[in-house]
């Protein structure tokens, strides 16, 4: 992948530079069926007031322009490509998805006709959902699916370093730019990715790392699978993004039990969301914000015997035992 960037996604990358433009309205301006055509930014400004005034201010516009140039800079450096929703190279499975970013950095290969399963989970596994992780997607990738996780430790890492020994495809989906620092660990695993699979970020080089990125972050993820196994997460976890979000994008959502040495030593702050899906408490509704009775759509992994029903779910099809019913 070579750096390259769109005549409309630098004009995009420009609006998102303005004071007061924000995200939904860059998206309103997307659904201009002439913005391709327009030469002068100022040609979109009856668009939006707050845009029209952003653009009467040569000195925010000037500081817009130098951002820009600032991220065609970067892009050179890093051989990133950057795409919006208005380039025929946005990735085909995001468009339809209500959270998509208006605008994507990508590093590495990106294959459109790739299946892939997102991965989340703690970054503090018990021995059994580190086995857990690595026994899932040695199935999965062997059925021909690809990975998209985080690059954090703990579950996601493990998904990852398993994809990547079993020679599958990953898109490893950053919470910050490129440009940021890793722990060597990751930072090794990070570049193991771009041999095989792809780097993806809604956020440009120099943005640093900051906790409110990571809902954005596990949005996208799950947008790029057909599917999202959630190994293990505790009630405060940050995967809960994930599964909320994958149960609003009517993506299959499978969680794997608790071995009894995990369900004997508690661990909530770990395992807290396994108990209660498996336990069938009234409050797993209620932290994933659903409806009781759309628990049932949350595939419970009691064994390798249930991996057909999650894969049959992310290929759109029945499985056998359902079909049966």
């Amino acid at each position: 992948m070579t750096a390259w960037i769109s005549e409309v996604t630098l004009k995009i990358l420009t609006l998102l530079s303005l004071p007061g433009v924000g995200l939904q309205t860059v998206k309103k301006i997307l659904q201009y069926p002439h913005i391709h055509q327009s030469q002068d930014l100022a040609d979109l400004g009856f668009l939006d007031l707050r845009l029209y005034r952003a653009m009467q201010d040569p000195s925010a516009m000037k500081t817009a322009n130098d951002k820009v140039q600032e991220i065609q800079r970067q892009a050179e450096t890093l051989n990133m490509q950057v795409v919006s929703l208005a380039d025929p190279h946005y990735p085909e499975v995001l468009k339809n998805t209500p959270d998509a970013p208006p605008v994507l950095y990508l590093k590495g290969h990106w294959y459109d006709d790739q299946s892939l399963m997102t991965v989340v989970g703690t970054r503090t596994p018990s021995r059994h959902g580190e086995i857990t992780t690595e026994r899932i997607v040695q199935h999965f990738t062997e059925a021909g699916f690809g990975v998209a996780s985080g690059l954090f430790p703990g579950c996601s890492e493990r998904a990852v370093q398993t994809a990547l020994q079993r020679g599958a495809y990953v898109i490893a989906v950053y919470s910050a730019g490129f440009d940021q620092d890793f722990s060597p660990a990751l930072h090794k695993l990070g570049q193991q990715v771009l041999e095989q699979g792809l780097w993806v970020s809604p956020f440009p080089p120099g943005t640093v790392f900051k906790t409110h990125q990571l809902v954005q972050q596990n949005r996208l993820q799950v947008a790029f699978g057909t599917g999202l196994l959630m190994v293990q997460s505790g009630i405060h976890g940050t995967s809960l993004h994930s599964v909320r979000a994958a149960l609003r994008y009517g993506r299959p959502v499978a969680v794997p039990a608790l071995s009894q040495t995990d369900q004997q030593e508690g661990r909530e702050e770990a395992v807290g969301v396994n108990r209660l899906l498996f336990s069938q408490h009234p409050e797993a509704s209620t932290l994933l914000d659903i409806p009781p009775e759309d628990l049932s759509k949350i595939i419970l992994l009691h064994g390798k015997q249930d991996y057909a029903h999650f894969e049959a779910s992310m290929r759109g099809k029945k499985a056998a035992s359902d079909a049966l019913v």
